[in-house]
């Protein structure tokens, strides 16, 4: 079952307790059956049900309408523990530092801003960088959607892939690089410009040749500055990279307000860990 810390012992249990309420038939208490059949079970499968409930969820809640409405799906990662045992060692090699850790998995998943519901994800070792991982799941981006990220993902690999994959795919983000103000290609409000990335000389590190040859030699970016405040929290002043260029149709307080709404749910992922107990998973493989 998907209690925290569920043995299949206790899942049996469960069904037995089900079909006894209901008058259902009598089922016996052993779990090897239940056990042999978990296992036979396919992983993709999990991947659809997880998608409709995310989509389900998404029809049931409130809609949200700055940025014209478009959906907006947020990338972010985090990291699980698994027990040490010598099959997850040598699947997820613990990191040194500056003792042998335990195994890690790094998940990176896709939620939906309007729900905080996962629509899709994917998992690696610690050596897994968070954005090649992400363009695993590009595919699960439709025309009209609006990706978001943290500074991981904000660079010009990304917003390049977009424009080259997914041409009706936005961005909104913070980035590690540095929007210099008095490089801007104009001027669309106060703390509001555009600025021209330029590809680099070397080539991605995780992206095929062929496609990064592909990707264009610059591309214009917007750069909105302002600050996001949240009752209870210091106010921050952020800055954020977005190809959404149009500033009539997309002001800077409504790109500001909707990463704000970000932050609110980028705890998700901690949460959803400590009340499924999943800091450290049961896994021995």
């Amino acid at each position: 079952g998907f209690n925290p810390k569920s043995s299949c012992r206790e899942a049996v249990r469960q069904i037995q307790a089900l079909f006894e309420l209901h008058g259902g038939p009598s089922i016996s208490k052993a779990n090897g059956a239940y056990c042999r059949a978990k296992a036979r079970l396919p992983l993709n499968q999990f991947l659809q049900a997880l998608s409709a409930t995310a989509q389900r969820a998404d029809q049931l809640a409130p809609p949200l309408t700055p940025l014209q409405a478009r959906p907006v799906k947020v990338a972010d990662g985090t990291s699980l523990t698994l027990p040490d045992t010598p099959k997850n060692r040598k699947t997820y090699p613990p990191v040194q530092c500056p003792e042998p850790n335990f195994p890690m998995l790094r998940v990176v998943v896709l939620f939906s801003l309007l729900s905080g519901a996962i629509l899709t994800l994917t998992s690696g070792d610690l050596r897994s960088a968070e954005l090649p991982m992400l363009y695993q799941m590009l595919g699960q981006l439709v025309p009209n959607d609006i990706l978001m990220g943290d500074r991981g993902f904000g660079n010009f690999v990304l917003l390049a892939l977009l424009r080259h994959l997914q041409p009706e795919v936005d961005f909104i983000g913070r980035s590690a690089r540095r929007s210099d103000g008095r490089r801007r290609l104009g001027r669309l409000g106060k703390d509001d410009w555009l600025m021209a990335w330029k590809r680099g000389k070397n080539p991605s590190l995780w992206l095929p040749t062929p496609l990064w040859l592909a990707l264009p030699m610059e591309i214009t970016v917007r750069i909105v500055r302002g600050s996001c405040y949240v009752k209870g929290f210091r106010v921050r002043r952020i800055t954020l990279v977005t190809t959404l260029l149009d500033a009539s149709r997309y002001p800077a307080q409504e790109i500001l307000q909707t990463y704000l709404r970000r932050w609110r749910l980028e705890m998700c992922l901690d949460d959803l860990k400590t009340t499924l107990e999943m800091e450290m998973l049961r896994s021995r493989t």
